[in-house]
C-alpha cells in the first residue's frame, strides 16, 4: 500500500485512488461536489493525491516520450551511419577513377607531346614547352614560361597518322 492510500483509508475517503487520479477535472470537481460532508483534510489529502498521481503520470509519460525518442534517434543515427559509409565508399570509388583518369590523361599527353617536332624534326623539350587546351578545345604548345610558341605548332601538327587525329577530337571534346 502507497503512503497516499494509506492516508485515504486512514481518512476514510469514500472514492478510489484511481478514481481521485484518473477522473477529468470536471467529473471530480462535480465528485466533491456531491459530497459536501468532507472534511477539510479530507480534502486537502484528495487534492494532495490527485496533484502527486497527475504528477507522477506526467513524469511516467516524460520518461516515456524520452525512450522513445532515444529510440527514434538510435535508428537516425544507424541510417546516418549507412549513409554516411555508403558516402564513404562512393568518394573512394569517385577518387580510384580520378586517378585513373588523371593515369589516362598523362598517358595521352606524353604521347602527343612526344610525337610533337619542331621544322627541323627535333621533338620539343618537356623542360621548355608544354601543351594547353584553349577554350575552343584545341591545343596549343606553349613554352613554361607562358610566352606562345613562335612556330605556332599546335598538337594538331602531331596528328598526321589517323590513330592519332582520332584521339585528338577525343581530347577535343573533353
Amino acid at each position: 500500500m502507497s503512503r497516499d492510500e494509506k492516508r485515504v483509508q486512514a481518512l476514510n475517503v469514500p472514492f478510489s485512488i484511481g478514481k481521485i487520479v484518473h477522473l477529468p477535472i470536471d467529473e471530480f470537481t462535480r465528485l466533491l461536489q456531491a459530497h459536501p460532508d468532507l472534511t477539510d483534510v479530507q480534502l486537502t489529502v484528495i487534492r494532495d493525491v490527485r496533484r502527486r498521481g497527475k504528477n507522477k503520470a506526467a513524469a511516467q509519460s516524460c520518461r516515456k516520450r524520452k525512450l522513445d525518442n532515444i529510440v527514434d534517434l538510435g535508428s537516425v543515427v544507424g541510417k546516418l551511419r549507412s549513409t554516411r559509409n555508403s558516402l564513404r565508399r562512393e568518394k573512394k570509388a569517385v577518387e580510384e577513377d580520378l586517378r585513373a583518369y588523371e593515369r589516362r590523361y598523362e598517358s595521352l599527353y606524353s604521347e602527343v607531346f612526344g610525337a610533337l617536332r619542331d621544322d627541323a624534326g627535333r621533338p620539343y623539350s618537356a623542360d621548355e614547352f608544354s601543351l594547353q587546351q584553349m577554350l575552343n578545345g584545341s591545343i596549343v604548345l606553349v613554352r613554361n614560361d607562358g610566352s606562345p610558341h613562335a612556330e605556332g605548332a599546335t598538337a594538331a601538327d602531331a596528328a598526321d597518322e589517323p590513330q592519332k587525329g582520332a584521339r585528338k577530337k577525343r581530347m577535343q571534346k573533353r
